[in-house]
């Protein structure tokens, strides 16, 4: 596991390792600081957080797609890198448009079983509320509830973004 990590980290450059070693450390301190006492800048912090650590798995998958297939568009949607990339992975209905639609969305998703189909509903799903909603919820929100889960799952993407590059 400790080569693996090794590998991922060394294959970054120096502006996508830059960014993922600021953004996890961002996470964590607000992490921290909502784990002492909730409150409505630090759970829109973590959000805003979270979308970094998205685009940064959003970036990551694109640097994998071979530039002649990535100069077939002009714009590429993450959904559409995904399935470049996994093409049996199902990712219909990954959208929230509230908190509470998000909820759901994250409640389902975390009792999924099959991996990497999980961890990519998850981003995605993730990718897609965090672009459009600036403001956090509360503890009762499964988000913020099973944070330390969906965080394990944002990793675990760009971690099968990684295994496929090696297989």
């Amino acid at each position: 596991m400790e080569k693996f990590v090794e590998e991922f980290l060394e294959s970054l450059n120096d502006n996508q390792r830059a960014f993922f070693d600021c953004t996890l450390a961002r996470i964590l301190q607000n992490w921290e600081i909502w784990k002492e006492k909730e409150n409505g800048f630090t759970a829109s912090r973590l959000l805003a957080y979270t979308q970094d650590l998205c685009l940064f798995s959003e970036d990551f998958l694109k640097s994998k797609i071979p530039s002649s297939i990535l100069s077939t568009r002009p714009h590429w949607e993450l959904k559409d890198l995904i399935t470049q990339i996994f093409p049996t992975i199902n990712l219909q209905g990954c959208s929230a448009n509230t908190m509470t639609e998000l909820d759901g969305k994250l409640t389902s998703d975390l009792s999924g079983q099959n991996q990497p189909e999980k961890c990519f509903r998850i981003l995605l799903t993730l990718r897609n509320y965090s672009s459009h909603n600036v403001s956090g919820g509360t503890s009762t929100n499964c988000f913020y509830a099973r944070y330390d889960e969906v965080l394990a799952e944002l990793i675990r993407a760009t971690c099968h973004i990684k295994l496929r590059e090696l297989s």
